[in-house]
């Protein structure tokens, strides 16, 4: 749809996450080869951890020149033989989630209409991605309070300790997914595993090191 009204060679969008400050590609589309991809991470630039907590001041939808890029994607863009793009803020809540840009690869393609469009497109995207971010979010605390409830229940369905490990190990990784975990208990002076799962996928020197 963009493509239609926007004379863009590449467009992309990035969400940001404040707590690791980097940022991720969740599209990107180019009529050309181009090493970006979905999925992809990168670092928050300085600039935007600084100003990151007011999005609508420091970071106004704006045509940028490849040339002025500093960043290392932006860098890689400009390799690319992208010239210029407009750089538009997703805000939801006065919080900067992420940017959606289109880029050309020609000099002064962009108009002020252009840089309309790309605003009421950012805005709208930003609102489905903030309701979509809400969602999963509560989906998650669901999950762990259920999570957490059927961890009492099996606490009280066995006086077997080492069936109570096992179950409370279990159930925790509805809440918090894992790959490997442990319990150690205290005994005087001295802390011992007592329990452990998914060691095995490290090896069999691992797992009986854990055991």
């Amino acid at each position: 749809f963009a493509a239609q009204i926007i004379p863009f060679n590449r467009a992309s969008v990035a969400v940001f996450d404040k707590m690791k400050f980097e940022g991720t590609f969740l599209a990107v589309i180019d009529d050309g080869e181009t090493a970006v991809s979905p999925g992809q991470k990168f670092p928050m630039s300085e600039i935007d951890k600084q100003n990151f907590e007011s999005p609508e001041t420091t970071f106004p939808i704006r045509i940028v020149a490849a040339k002025d890029a500093y960043t290392d994607i932006g860098k890689q863009i400009k390799a690319e033989g992208i010239v210029v793009y407009i750089k538009a803020p997703l805000i939801a809540q006065n919080q900067l989630i992420g940017f959606i840009n289109f880029g050309s690869r020609q000099k002064d393609v962009f108009t002020e209409e252009h840089v309309a469009i790309a605003q009421e497109i950012a805005t709208s995207l930003a609102i489905g991605l903030q309701q979509s971010r809400l969602y999963l979010m509560e989906r998650h605390q669901r999950e762990q309070a259920e999570a957490l409830r059927k961890i009492g229940e099996s606490l009280n369905t066995t006086l077997n300790f080492d069936e109570i490990l096992n179950l409370l190990l279990d159930q925790v990784s509805r809440a918090i997914p894992y790959e490997s975990a442990n319990i150690i208990l205290i005994e005087g002076d001295n802390a011992k595993i007592h329990y452990a799962q998914g060691y095995e996928r490290y090896g069999q020197d691992v797992a009986r090191k854990v055991s």
